[in-house]
């Protein structure tokens, strides 16, 4: 069964089945300022979302953004 994953507040969940090949670095980046709470890959695209999301953007954007 998949796991959602989810930004720092709760409020943005992904679900995702693929690789997401560049996560270690984006991770590290990340990690800066949010918490991660698992070793998996997808957890990087709520906060990918997130800073986004915090800098201004429109959820839709923001989500277009992290994805690209």
């Amino acid at each position: 069964m998949p796991i959602p994953h989810c930004d720092a507040l709760s409020q943005i969940a992904v679900i995702h089945n693929g690789i997401i090949e560049n996560y270690e670095q984006l991770k590290y980046r990340l990690a800066k300022k949010y918490k991660f709470l698992s070793e998996t890959d997808t957890e990087v695209i709520p906060h990918l979302i997130r800073e986004q999301v915090d800098a201004g953007a429109a959820f839709e954007d923001a989500f277009f953004a992290a994805v690209k």
